[in-house]
């Protein structure tokens, strides 16, 4: 469970990077207080956690306390409580009997910490919130809360040992008798204790603190909230009898008392420093007979003292998004420009905030108006009419209804420069401002001093506003639009001062549509400087006139042209850029958005660069958006650029066009046109992206570039061109640096493109001569929402990286190459299946240069390539599928990345080496797989570069010469084979596992030495034909699967693993007909061995196993002559055959049952202690085998017995035991012997 805290939205909002560096540094160290230890024991941390699930003992996170008060009546002197995140509720009855005396009590010496996450972890309080709610009852309904949270009644006596850290405090109602309506919250009464990092939230008191009360007690609370505590007296806090609280680096928001919602002071001097008091209904702080010290605080309406200020705080959201104090979406941040930023001063300075941030984070931004730089309340800001009214004078249109003004807004230049002039022809104009004079009815002239904003208000009536020069403007200029149709005019030089803004909104200014128009008049320059902004907004079109400029440097600059719901009507392009500039020259951003008239006839273009006009950016976003009108002659251009520029010294820049026009017979309604040497570029690292639709009519091109060009810096970033229709004519460039990538993709998704065709009905077509024109590092076709590629010519992009990215597949049977001694790749990234049929790197009778080509697969999907490829810079499978018909479509040797599959597709590619890394592409077996069930699939040499999977679904997967594992595990996938064949092929390799139903393949010897760990349903196999062997030196573990001896021809085969087996769990070890299978490493573990196949099955080490011993068929083998091999100690279930070959003694005491047959063949003698049950008959062929031990257990199976020539059967028990079945003694001098 993760509740968001009070505070949580602040973790959200731009501290999640401080959090990473508090993880990275870890959790602080514990302050340990040894010194308050009598007995000197051994400090302990208990642990609370709701969702613990252990043993609940407090011990660990896992075992932790489901209850705090569990941990508090375990704590002792020294104790650290560290308590997770949830929500906890007070059980411990005090002050009276009943669920609503319940109460949490703090100790000396006992620290308790809140904000750990559920399991524990790094404490975080903002974001793992820890609440102490007095809600018991019914939830929601206070009537039945705890009186108290926290109650510390006389007798109590807690000191600043007892510390509270990190908790959100909430839900407490005192309402009941005399002793329990104070302090919902925390009561405090001759208590002390030390109160950091938590919230008091919607607690009620009848009578006094709602949040906290004190009462001869003097306790330290620092960066706390309480916001939404209700009493009668100190909402938030109330001290009284002489409490002496320190108070420091809270915040009091939205606490309702009719005596102070904030604090209230009784016969007590708090030290309250850094705080804020705001919103607090009923008063801030509030005295009686108290001599409080409140210093740099910054409290509403004001309160005497050092540093104090009353200026609204500026909190983020301090009633949250729900509009409730108290609540846990509120946010009570600081906002950049609050006042309370270095407004308070270090002196007893808690080191951290609220969150655990340092304080004393000086704001470079805000002037240090208190001592040691650091911030008041809990959070460390860390971080960035004619009428006159503080500072704005207003010019209003008072009349309003249909007066239709001429107003005019300049500087008296003389005898008064320090003046502007305010003219209203015709209209009387009025000044209510000291020292405005008046030269006749209609102007006035106001003092500029200390004018910090001009606001403009037209209100009714066809307004037109005219703006002469101002010269060097300390103010920000405003004009708002009215009903009416207005027209503003910036006809002169105006030079803003750093941070002022120029503001013209003309747009939604009427319930219907206006014809309100900008026009910035010719050599107008209207310059902005540092962050000041400039908007521009008119509901029918915006000009800028020979000469004119629109300059912004570090503020952002928009100008929108027709942008309202319903489109202006009319004849007009919506942005004209004729010889004009809208510039930024620092990191500000620039938008510019036009839509042309809706009716009309030529050149209706949404934006219109004319005649050197340039729109350009600095360092900031770029964004240029036009619409074409209805024109019903064509040329309704989204974006159109003539012997103009769209540009940037750095930043980004985008350009999207929407082609207008209507009627099917009109014509060039393009949705971006470049022409007559106009251009659209980034400089610097920016980036270009032009997006264009064309409109009605013929030739709907997206993107047209005549005699112009589209690109980016020679080491700028990279460029998209977006259409579904495109045309690059032969005087057009589109380029990017050699560093960087031009994208071609259509807009719309699924749309087909055609790469050496032109464009038709649904397809986006790019001839070679157009891809020709386009030059830059990588040239990106298609994306990931692209219909398929086909390519219809051969292909050739000298020095060009060239990609294929769609949604669908590429194909086609035309050859792409490089032609260049530049080395270059062709990548291809699909999400859908195809098959290519041409040859990649030309015909092998190209060139050298033709061929020089790396190959990259990307995409989820599966490509098939069928060319006789000629590249030769090696492939790659970066995801997805990359499949070959014949070994001449592979080209160069092979890497395979995480997420991609080769497939062989049964195909013989063992002169290719492979690097692999790895599980595969979803839904198949491996890095190399084959899926060919006809035909064997071969690789060479394999290296893995991380851990990888093989395997196959279909038919056989063979490794080539060597597999180097550098160090990594290789795992064997899929349902099939895959084989190893040359002898000691693996090296290097940390471990092999065999998952799933896959079969792991050996057919020679192999020297390596490492662990093979077969899973459940897996198969580990050695393979012979007539007479050969297989020897193994790995150690394996067997978890459920299968050890295989395969004689695939012929007889006499064998099968040895040298190596130690560890059975995880039941496991089968299969021996074919007339083959041998052996092993001379102890078998371990506690699981079992099943035998099977016709096979001999062979254990000639001591083994351990603890597992039932099943022999299903053939034989089981225990020892070779010698004096080592055993069974497991578990029971054995013969239904075959079971062989004891030693030269020495071995007793048995497993039980034997099942249907098969015993045959001692040793020299040695063989003691069966074990009261078996098998009923198959009992061989004595050699040696003795002896029944018992001398004790009174022991006996042969129920079958018949032979003892054969010069073997014996022995009988050594202490009682009496009879033979009851057929014992036949062998004719040459076999024995039957009793020996007690």
């Amino acid at each position: 469970m993760k509740t968001p805290g009070t505070f949580d939205r602040w973790a959200r909002q731009g501290k999640n990077r401080r959090r990473k560096a508090r993880h990275a540094r870890g959790p602080r160290p514990r302050r340990l207080r040894v010194e308050q230890l009598e007995d000197r024991r051994l400090l302990t941390t208990i642990y609370v956690d709701d969702t613990a699930a252990g043993s609940n003992n407090g011990g660990s996170w896992a075992n932790a306390y489901t209850a705090l008060q569990s941990a508090l009546t375990a704590a002792e002197i020294g104790d650290e409580i560290h308590v997770a995140e949830g929500t906890y509720r007070p059980s411990s009855q005090v002050g009276g009997t009943g669920a609503r005396y319940a109460t949490f009590q703090m100790k000396n010496g006992v620290t308790i910490l809140g904000g750990f996450p559920d399991g524990g972890g790094v404490r975080e309080p903002a974001t793992y919130v820890s609440i102490l709610s007095g809600d018991i009852g019914t939830v929601g309904n206070n009537s039945d809360n705890v009186y108290h949270v926290f109650y510390h009644p006389t007798g109590t006596n807690l000191d600043n040992t007892a510390v509270l850290d990190g908790f959100r405090i909430t839900a407490g109602n005192a309402d009941g008798s005399v002793a329990h309506q104070n302090g919902a919250g925390m009561l405090n009464n001759s208590s002390s204790p030390t109160v950091t990092n938590c919230t008091f939230a919607d607690n009620t008191a009848a009578s006094l603190g709602g949040g906290m009360f004190n009462s001869s007690s003097s306790p330290k609370v620092m960066n706390c909230i309480f916001s939404a505590n209700t009493a009668w007296l100190g909402g938030g806090m109330f001290n009284g009898s002489s409490s002496s609280p320190t108070v420091t680096n809270c915040t009091f928001a939205g606490n309702t008392a009719p005596g102070a919602g904030g604090m209230y002071n009784h016969s007590s001097s708090p030290t309250v420093t850094n705080c804020i008091f705001w919103a607090n209904t009923g008063g801030q702080i509030e005295d009686y007979n108290s001599s409080p010290t409140v210093t740099y605080s910054n409290v509403q309406d004001g309160y005497t003292g050092t540093g104090n200020i009353n200026a609204d705080p500026l909190f983020v959201d301090a009633d949250g998004p729900d509009n409730t104090y108290g609540t846990l979406d509120d946010d009570l941040h600081l906002r950049a420009g609050s006042p309370c930023i270095d407004a308070g001063i270090i002196g007893g300075l808690p080191p951290t905030d609220f969150e655990g941030d340092a304080r004393r984070l000086n704001d470079p931004n805000t002037d240090n108006t208190g001592v040691g730089v650091v911030d008041m309340g809990a959070d460390e800001f860390t971080d960035t009419l004619v009428s006159l009214s503080g500072g704005e004078l207003f010019i209003t249109d008072v009349a309003g209804g249909n007066s239709n003004d001429t107003l005019t807004i300049s500087l008296n230049a003389a005898p008064d420069p320090d003046q502007f002039v305010i003219r209203d022809a015709g209209r009387l104009v009025y000044a209510r401002i000291p020292g405005a004079t008046s030269v006749d009815p209609n102007e006035v002239r106001v003092p500029v001093t200390g004018i910090t904003q001009i606001v403009v208000n037209t209100l009714g009536g066809n307004d037109t506003v005219t703006v002469d020069a101002l010269g060097s403007l300390n103010a920000s200029l405003k004009i708002n639009g009215g009903t009416g149709n207005d027209t503003v005019n910036l006809n002169g030089d105006i030079t803003f001062a750093a941070g002022k803004n120029l503001d013209v909104d003309l747009q939604d200014d009427a319930a219907s549509p206006g014809i309100d128009r900008i026009n910035v008049g010719t050599d107008a320059n209207l310059v902005l400087s540092g962050t000041g902004t400039a908007t521009l907004k008119a509901s029918r079109n915006i000009l800028l006139d020979s000469g004119s400029s629109v300059e912004v440097v570090d503020g952002n600059l928009t100008v929108e042209a027709n942008q309202q719901a319903t489109p202006t009507s009319g004849d007009f392009v919506g942005v004209l850029v004729d010889r004009g500039v809208i510039e930024s020259a620092g990191s500000g951003t620039v938008t510019v958005k036009g839509k042309g008239a809706a009716t009309g006839i030529w050149y209706r273009a949404g934006v219109y660069l004319i005649n050197n006009g340039r729109i350009s950016g600095g360092s900031g976003m770029l964004t240029v958006d036009g619409t074409g009108g209805a024109s019903t002659s064509g040329n309704a251009y989204g974006v159109f650029v003539t012997n103009s520029s769209i540009t940037s010294s750095g930043g980004d820049v985008q350009v999207t066009g929407q082609g207008g026009g209507s009627g099917a017979s009109t014509e060039e309604n393009f949705g971006v046109r470049v022409s007559s040497n106009g251009t659209i570029t980034a400089g610097g690292s920016g980036t270009v992206t032009v997006e264009g639709t064309g409109g009605a009519g013929a030739a709907p091109f997206g993107v047209v570039v005549e005699v112009g060009s589209i690109s980016t810096a020679a080491s700028g970033g990279a460029l998209t061109v977006i259409g579904d229709r495109m045309r690059f004519d032969t005087s057009a460039t589109v380029s990017a640096s050699a560093g960087s990538t031009v994208t071609l993709q259509p807009k719309s998704p699924n749309r087909a493109i055609n790469l050496g065709g032109a464009d038709a009905a649904g397809t986006l077509g790019l001839t070679n001569a157009e891809l020709n024109r386009v030059t830059g590092g990588t040239i990106q076709i298609g994306d990931a929402s692209s219909g398929t590629i086909t390519v219809s010519a051969d292909l050739t992009q000298p020095g060009k990286n060239l990609t294929l990215t769609t949604g669908a597949g590429v194909t086609g049977s035309y050859d792409i190459m490089n032609g260049s001694p530049t080395a270059t790749t062709l990548t291809i990234n699909q999400t859908g299946n195809s098959t290519y049929n041409g040859q990649l790197g030309g015909p092998w009778s190209g060139t050298d240069d033709d061929r020089n080509l790396a190959f990259v697969k990307q995409g989820t999907g599966t490509l098939t390539l069928s060319g006789r490829n000629t590249y030769s810079g090696g492939t790659t499978v970066a995801a997805g599928i990359l499949k070959i018909t014949a070994a001449t479509d592979l080209a160069g040797d092979v890497a395979v990345n995480s997420g991609g599959t080769f497939d062989t597709n049964g195909q013989d590619v063992r002169t290719r080496s492979f690097t692999i890394a790895g599980t595969g592409a979803a839904g198949q077996a491996g890095a190399i797989v084959n899926s060919s069930s006809a035909t064997d699939g071969w690789v060479g040499p394999v290296t893995l570069a991380a851990n990888a999977t093989v395997g196959t679904t279909a038919g056989r997967l063979n490794l080539g010469s060597s597999v180097n594992g550098g160090g990594k595990t290789l795992t064997v996938g899929g349902t099939d084979r895959t084989d190893v064949r040359s002898p000691n092929a693996l090296s290097n390799l940390a471990g092999i596992t065999i998952s799933g139903s896959a079969t792991l393949q050996f057919e020679a010897d192999q020297n390596w030495t490492g662990t093979i760990t077969v899973g459940s349903g897996a198969t580990v196999e050695q393979v012979t034909g007539d007479g050969g062997s297989v020897t193994n030196a790995a150690a394996l573990s067997v978890q459920g699967g299968t050890v295989h001896h395969r004689q695939w021809t012929g007889t006499g085969g064998s099968g040895t693993w040298t190596g130690a087996v560890t059975l995880g769990s039941d496991s089968v070890f299969q021996a074919d007909a007339n083959s041998t299978m052996n092993f001379s490493g102890v078998i371990s573990g506690t699981g079992g061995l099943t035998k099977t196949g016709t096979g001999t099955q062979t254990l000639s080490r001591n083994n351990t196993y603890s597992g039932t011993t099943t022999i299903s068929a053939g034989t089981l083998q225990v020892g070779a002559g010698g004096t080592a091999g055993t069974l497991g100690t578990g029971a054995v279930t013969n239904n075959a055959a079971l062989v004891f070959d030693r030269s020495n003694a071995l007793t048995v005491s497993n039980a034997i049952s099942g249907t098969g047959n015993l045959k001692q063949a040793g020299a040695g003698t063989l003691t069966l202690s074990g009261n078996n049950t098998y009923s198959g008959t009992t061989t004595i062929s050699d040696g003795t085998l002896r029944v018992g031990a001398g004790g009174t257990a022991g006996t042969l199976g129920t079958g018949a017995s032979t003892v054969q020539n010069g073997a014996t059967l022995a009988l050594n028990r202490s009682d009496g035991y009879t033979i009851t079945t057929q014992t036949e003694i062998g004719t040459g001098g076999g024995t039957l012997r009793a020996m007690a």
